[in-house]
């Protein structure tokens, strides 16, 4: 319930009443109204319920028909997922997305071929991480807490905290605090 309690807060920005009732009514008019809400949801559903067969297969299929983007449900991403243009978004099976991500169109989350750390292949994304179109976080980086990735940016290395990244590769353009 809280998971579901920070994707609404992501969108709507606070709730008034707190209660269950009202959450699950607010759940509701998202679904119908908020494409962004409704792939963030669908992937929730699909996470949790990855370990019972025929439900995962069907959320499978659901998402390959009316989903604009390919979550896996294997995917762990914190509360508070923002998706405001959910088309064109790809991430890698594995890799990690901490909380109150916001995610723009066409950003693609995957493996650099060829690199590996540790066996790891797949990216790791902090906190409160700004990933903006077009981005492109490949191989085992680490992405800091409170990071801007530009628009258009290749990631490749790791990122520090508090950092605006952009360009092909991506170098450092700034620093910020919060």
């Amino acid at each position: 319930m809280k998971t579901l309690i920070s994707d609404i807060l992501a969108i709507r920005g606070k709730i008034e009443h707190n209660n269950v009732f009202w959450v699950l009514l607010l759940a509701l008019r998202y679904l119908i109204s908020s494409r962004s809400f409704r792939e963030v949801f669908l992937y929730r559903v699909g996470h949790a319920c990855r370990h019972v067969f025929l439900v995962h297969e069907l959320l499978c299929i659901f998402q390959s028909w009316f989903g604009r983007m390919a979550i896996p449900f294997t995917v762990k991403i914190g509360p508070g997922l923002k998706l405001p243009h959910p088309y064109g978004l790809v991430i890698i099976y594995d890799a990690v997305i901490g909380a109150r991500a916001q995610i723009f169109q066409d950003v693609t989350v995957g493996v650099n071929f060829g690199k590996a750390l540790d066996g790891r292949r797949s990216p790791i994304i902090g906190d409160d991480v700004v990933i903006c179109s077009g981005a492109k976080v490949l191989g085992p980086v680490t992405v800091g807490n409170k990071v801007i990735i530009g628009a258009n940016s290749v990631v490749l290395k790791d990122v520090p905290n508090n950092t605006i990244v952009a360009g092909v590769p991506a170098k450092k353009v700034g620093t910020f605090n919060f």
